[in-house]
C-alpha cells in the first residue's frame, strides 16, 4: 500500500469517525432541542478542531513511519486517480450546494440548511477517499 492510499485511507476513516459521531449528536438529541442552532455550532467548531488535531498527528506518524514514501513524488497513475475521484467529489457537492439552495429558497430553518451543507461536503469528501482507494486497488 502507497502512502498516498495510507494517507487517503486514514483521511477517510476520520471523516466518518469524527462527522459520524456529529450527525449522530446532532440529528439526534440536539435537533429535538430548542437551542439547537447554538448547540449544532459548538459541535461543528468542535469537530472541527478534533478532525485537525487527529488528521495532523496521523499524517505525522504515517510520515515517519514510512519516510521514503512519504517524500517520494506522486506519479502520473497517482495524479490521474486523483484527477477522477476529485471529478466525482466534484458532482456529489455540487448537487448537495443545489439542495442547499432549494432548502433556503423553501425558507427552511437555518439548521437544516447548514446540516444538509455540511452533510453534502462530508458524503463529498468520504466519496472522494471511496473512489481512490477502490481506484488504486484496480490499478487504474
Amino acid at each position: 500500500m502507497t502512502f498516498e492510499e495510507k494517507s487517503t485511507l486514514t483521511m477517510t476513516l476520520l471523516l466518518l469517525t469524527v462527522f459520524g459521531g456529529y450527525f449522530a449528536l446532532v440529528l439526534g438529541p440536539v435537533a429535538a432541542s430548542p437551542s439547537r442552532q447554538d448547540a449544532a455550532f459548538g459541535l461543528v467548531i468542535g469537530a472541527t478542531v478534533v478532525l485537525a488535531i487527529l488528521t495532523t498527528v496521523s499524517h505525522i506518524v504515517l510520515a515517519l513511519i514510512n519516510r521514503k514514501q512519504a517524500s517520494a513524488r506522486q506519479d502520473e497513475r497517482g495524479r490521474l486517480i486523483a484527477l477522477r475521484s476529485e471529478r466525482l467529489s466534484g458532482y456529489i457537492l455540487a448537487v448537495g450546494m443545489f439542495a442547499g439552495i432549494v432548502l433556503a429558497m423553501l425558507q427552511t430553518e437555518t439548521f437544516w440548511i447548514a446540516q444538509a451543507l455540511l452533510g453534502a461536503w462530508v458524503l463529498a469528501e468520504v466519496s472522494e477517499g471511496v473512489a481512490k482507494l477502490v481506484l488504486y486497488q484496480r490499478g487504474a
